[in-house]
């Protein structure tokens, strides 16, 4: 490049790239550094204002993030990508209505954009809105059939409207295309558990571990497979290593807990869901079977005064509440 006729703005721009180049190899302080430095060749450098909000929204700065991509909008506001990280705010936000009308403005601009489908159909999955999330992941792949994730992700919202024996279908083609594809075999296992293939369904998350060991969630499903072929063992080493990776994990814990309860072990139980219900004091299932731990350990009153708060409640923990309180009893805790 002849460097002696390069303006501002290119010099800007080739800093923003370089800074780009820098965070994708991992290295953050080469990156912010080189988007300072084309910002103070040219504050209007709509890309390195781009860059650095990306790279402020990756340290958790969304204020800051916000700042630099609504400033890239007004510089041009037909520009995709800050529509799309600026959608990316609004939904770390909670904000899932502005983030979704981004996306449509992002769309707008440019129909096939893979990446703003892709988003948006995230968005509207988190929205409930499980359609507009097939459409948009549909529409996603069929600008780009070669994206495995795209078809992982239209097969787990296929199987969230019930269409299990379809996202099967769509899953395998996934996992056939990249075995290597720890997300797909997890939710390919996922998918047949809750189709009742059993067999299958512990085959796929045994593939997924071992590509992916450290995945909690995969080998939480997998300890649920194996209590559903009566693999109590099984299921309580899986439950084990969920833990020691993550023993913050709460399906884990409380299903440990309630293995514990089922064996006799309610002292144990109990000390494993007040940790928990210390930090989440809400979580009906976790609530309940404390209760039934603590009525099971001595503590009536305490026990019982748990379940009547459950009780006044209108989910199916405040029903069995009311069963035990009733006297039915199918805990065996009264």
């Amino acid at each position: 490049m002849d460097t002696a006729h390069m303006t501002p703005r290119d010099d800007a721009v080739q800093l923003s790239n370089r800074g780009a180049v820098a965070l994708m190899e991992g290295d953050p302080q080469a990156a912010r550094s080189s988007f300072e430095r084309a910002l103070a060749a040219d504050p209007a450098c709509a890309s390195a204002l781009n860059n650095m909000g990306w790279m402020l929204a990756s340290e958790g700065s969304l204020e800051e993030a916000e700042a630099h991509y609504q400033r890239a909008l007004e510089i041009d506001e037909k520009r995709v990508m800050p529509l799309i990280n600026l959608a990316g705010v609004r939904a770390a936000e909670r904000d899932l209505a502005g983030a979704r009308d981004l996306l449509l403005r992002a769309l707008e601009i440019d129909p096939n954009h893979v990446l703003a489908l892709d988003d948006l159909a995230r968005v509207a999955l988190g929205s409930g809105d499980l359609r507009g999330a097939e459409r948009a992941w549909r529409r996603a792949l069929a600008l780009d059939g070669k994206r495995c994730d795209l078809l992982v992700s239209l097969g787990t919202v296929v199987a969230a409207s019930g269409r299990y024996a379809e996202a099967v279908r769509l899953l395998r083609s996934a996992v056939e295309r990249d075995p290597e594809n720890a997300r797909g075999w997890g939710q390919l296992g996922l998918v047949l558990f809750l189709h009742r293939d059993l067999g299958s369904a512990l085959e796929a998350l045994r593939r997924a571990i071992v590509i992916a060991p450290a995945e909690t969630a995969t080998r939480h499903h997998l300890a649920l497979v194996h209590l559903a072929r009566g693999e109590r063992g099984a299921a309580a080493a899986q439950l084990g290593e969920v833990l020691a990776l993550d023993p913050e994990h709460r399906g884990a814990r409380i299903d440990r807990a309630v293995m514990d309860l089922a064996e006799g072990r309610a002292a144990d139980a109990r000390a494993l869901l007040e940790r928990l219900l210390q930090q989440s004091p809400t979580l009906p299932r976790a609530r309940f079977y404390h209760a039934l731990a603590a009525c099971r350990t001595g503590a009536i009153d305490e026990g019982r005064g748990e379940l009547e708060e459950l009780a006044a409640g209108d989910d199916k923990y405040a029903r069995r509440a009311r069963e035990v309180l009733a006297g039915v009893n199918e805990e065996g805790a009264a």
